[in-house]
């Protein structure tokens, strides 16, 4: 009755690893009812695999019938549920030992840590956005060449963003045309073909004409002229936003995506601040 009535998740398995209970959080999680888990070898009813590599977790229940000690699982967990559906779980194993101290099964005892994992992410995520900002404002101030350090904080902005590409114009007012200024994620080659981009032409050199931000989504399934050269590039998402210095266009800073098709409101507003 206790075991059945915790918050946690509680399944328990007899020596040979088969599942003898389940209480309800962890019907709900792992998916299975009492009546279908029962005599099933642990790792049917419990498959966890790791959330980064994807490969199959060691089940705690195996780790303690084995050393007969309690075992805790390992990080970055997910656990598989039977419709196929995904669960971050933290779980705590321990032998049944009967009074002779002999082992007679496993109880183990999991949590969903789903909502708990994205808040940690999202703070993680915050503070090296805030890291980073503040050192390539460090870095540009006490720059006597910003130009020159234009490419390594880029290079950082690109990894935080999960980005294949990015590509830094700055303005020769005289010709009105853009100059490539750095860049990374494409062969030095196709660099030389756009070295050069009169005003208007592309989507950077439309963003330096306009003075605005230009994104283009979905480039592989669209037939948007200006983003023919970017879509040779297999690149499915671009942002291009001006750098602009008292109403004036300086160049441009844009990133572009292999990956997926849009960018995220908060991805675009630390492209702004970056610019």
């Amino acid at each position: 009755t206790t075991l059945a009535s915790i918050g946690d998740a509680v399944v328990a398995t007899d020596i040979d690893g088969k599942v003898t209970f389940l209480n309800p959080v962890a019907e709900e999680l792992t998916g299975w009812t009492l009546n279908e888990a029962k005599g099933q070898p642990i790792n049917a009813v419990l498959k966890l695999i790791n959330e980064q590599t994807r490969i199959d977790v060691e089940n705690p229940v195996c780790k303690v019938l084995q050393t007969g000690v309690i075992v805790g699982i390992a990080n970055h967990t997910i656990l598989l549920r039977k419709d196929g559906t995904e669960v971050s779980i933290n779980d705590s194993a321990a032998p049944i030992i009967d009074a002779e101290g002999k082992i007679t099964g496993v109880v183990l005892v999991f949590q969903d840590i789903t909502e708990r994992k994205k808040t940690a992410d999202a703070l993680n995520k915050s503070l090296e956005k805030f890291k980073l900002l503040s050192e390539a404002t460090a870095g540009l101030l006490a720059s006597k060449n910003p130009q020159a350090i234009v490419q390594n904080i880029c290079l950082k902005a690109m990894d935080y963003l999960n980005c294949d590409c990015f590509f830094n114009y700055l303005v020769d007012q005289k010709a009105s045309k853009l100059n490539l200024n750095a860049y990374a994620g494409i062969p030095i080659d196709d660099a030389m073909k756009i070295k050069c981009l009169d005003f208007g032409v592309a989507v950077c050199g439309y963003a330096a004409q306009r003075g605005e931000r230009i994104v283009v989504e979905d480039i592989q399934n669209i037939s948007n002229p200006r983003a023919h050269i970017i879509r040779s590039y297999g690149i499915q998402a671009y942002a291009c936003h001006p750098l602009l210095s008292q109403g004036n266009v300086l160049g441009t800073l844009s990133f572009g995506t292999k990956n997926r098709t849009s960018f995220t409101s908060d991805e675009l507003e630390f492209m702004k601040t970056i610019t």
